[in-house]
């Protein structure tokens, strides 16, 4: 394994503590079903499919930028990645969440990333693996 890559998890830098969802992820299950819990086998598995589409879309969203010859991966980007890497209904939710983060936060005034978004996912973090992961620009909206 590699210095950025360790068994599986992620590391923004050398040096760092893993980066992970798990939180976060825990956070949205007890929004949806608040009297559930989760083994710590389930919760890998989810974190590894939440890096896995991560990295899909990423990649997709970066290598669209490239064919349109821009330097910076936007919202556009990342929402028609998605609708290439995820099936159908999902592929529609997930770029109605999108959209609808993304106005909100281009409304919203102060505060941090995630609160302006109205998400429970990190924003500022998720940016900033973007970032290391393609090593481009990310556009703000």
């Amino acid at each position: 394994p590699g210095a950025k890559e360790t068994m599986g998890r992620r590391r923004l830098k050398e040096g760092t503590n893993a980066v992970s969802f798990n939180i976060y992820i825990y956070k949205v299950l007890k929004q949806v079903h608040p009297d559930t819990g989760i083994s710590k086998r389930a919760m890998q598995v989810m974190d590894d499919y939440c890096w896995d589409i991560f990295d899909r879309v990423s990649v997709e969203a970066h290598r669209l930028a490239e064919l349109n010859k821009k330097a910076t991966v936007t919202s556009r980007e990342i929402q028609t990645a998605v609708r290439l890497h995820l099936p159908g209904e999902l592929a529609k939710h997930a770029v109605s969440e999108g959209t609808k983060a993304v106005t909100k936060y281009n409304s919203a005034d102060g505060g941090n990333q995630s609160r302006r978004a109205g998400l429970q996912f990190p924003v500022g973090r998720v940016k900033t693996a973007l970032k290391s992961k393609l090593r481009c620009r990310i556009g703000r909206g």
